[in-house]
């Protein structure tokens, strides 16, 4: 529903959409098969603040380079969600499996939007994964990744300066860029 220029509400429900739609956006060589299905909602009207929220699945699937047949990464599901009320983001969450190498599991709200970049950021990272190397081959300048990583932070600070405070724990770890040396 389109009232005006600053006035519009949206309701979007989303069913098996090809999140390959980001490399339309990415500068990358990377090809995602999964897809996404859910919710969007956002309300925009003139003297109140903006309420929205989504909820968002996406399937298991591979992330493949595009040159070759390579895959990257396997990713389970994953479930992305905000709340927005009042202009605040109260709550926001990213889960992500990753088979047989562990979970990623972030949690984030901004209290107050109306600053932009200097918005407060509160939330909590979790990362717990027996094999980087499940994630280390999206980056293209390492040979080999490979090691245990267990991250406990809390985020804290602004959207433009971010604070971190918690542990990271890289067990028998190993990055490998031949060409360097390193």
């Amino acid at each position: 529903s389109w009232y005006s220029l600053d006035e519009f509400d949206i309701h979007a429900e989303l069913e098996s959409i090809s999140l390959g739609l980001l490399e339309l956006v990415l500068q990358s060589d990377a090809r995602f098969n999964q897809e996404i299905s859910g919710t969007v909602d956002w309300s925009q009207k003139s003297g109140i603040a903006v309420q929205g929220g989504a909820r968002i699945g996406i399937s298991a699937g591979e992330v493949k380079l595009d040159d070759d047949d390579v895959t990257l990464t396997e990713t389970g599901p994953a479930v992305l969600s905000f709340d927005l009320i009042n202009g605040q983001l109260q709550r926001g969450k990213l889960d992500l499996n990753l088979p047989g190498s562990g979970d990623v599991d972030i949690d984030f709200n901004i209290p107050d939007l109306g600053p932009g970049a200097d918005s407060p950021l509160q939330g909590t990272v979790r990362i717990d994964l027996s094999d980087i190397g499940a994630i280390g081959n999206v980056i293209p300048a390492l040979d080999a990744i490979h090691g245990m990583l267990d991250v406990d932070i809390s985020l804290s600070g602004t959207l433009s300066d971010p604070a971190f405070r918690g542990r990271a724990e890289l067990t028998d770890g190993l990055i490998e860029n031949r060409a360097s040396g390193f």
